[in-house]
């Protein structure tokens, strides 16, 4: 599906759609799970879909909840702001929450450990199978 690509709105009037699917993962095993579904799913589909996964701390419950991580928050409203609407191919984006500060910081946290992910900051953004990673700061360059 294109960027162009409409539906109609409750109104009547035409909507654009995303062509990024977007799902919030909270754990690590949950990760693992959901990327090799994506990965076999998409494994034969010409063109393959795009997978981009951006790792966050977790968000507080409630009607305003935010993450402990500053710049997690900005990077999360740019994203959805600019990315999301603009990307034009198919694909999936999984907004994959890393834990609370305490479970982050601990170096024993699975995201930093497990080689495919590998991250050092947050927030980060991996293009699944690529070597395509922007982490912490660098990440939130292009964040106003």
């Amino acid at each position: 599906m294109s960027s162009n690509a409409k539906s109609k709105n409750k109104s009547g009037s035409l909507a654009k759609i995303p062509s990024l699917k977007q799902e919030t993962i909270m754990h690590y095993s949950a990760f693992v799970k959901r990327i090799k579904e994506l990965e076999t799913l998409t494994a034969s589909m010409t063109p393959k879909p795009s997978i981009f996964v951006i790792f966050s701390g977790n968000y507080t419950s409630g009607p305003n909840g935010k993450s402990w991580c500053g710049l997690c928050n900005a990077v999360y409203d740019f994203v959805n702001r600019e990315i999301v609407w603009s990307y034009a191919e198919p694909g999936y984006l999984l907004w994959v929450r890393v834990g609370d500060q305490e479970e982050w910081t601990d170096p024993d946290n699975p995201f930093r450990k497990d080689p495919k992910i590998n991250i050092k900051s947050i927030p980060a953004a991996i293009k699944w199978g690529t070597e395509k990673k922007l982490e912490g700061f660098h990440m939130a360059i292009g964040v106003p």
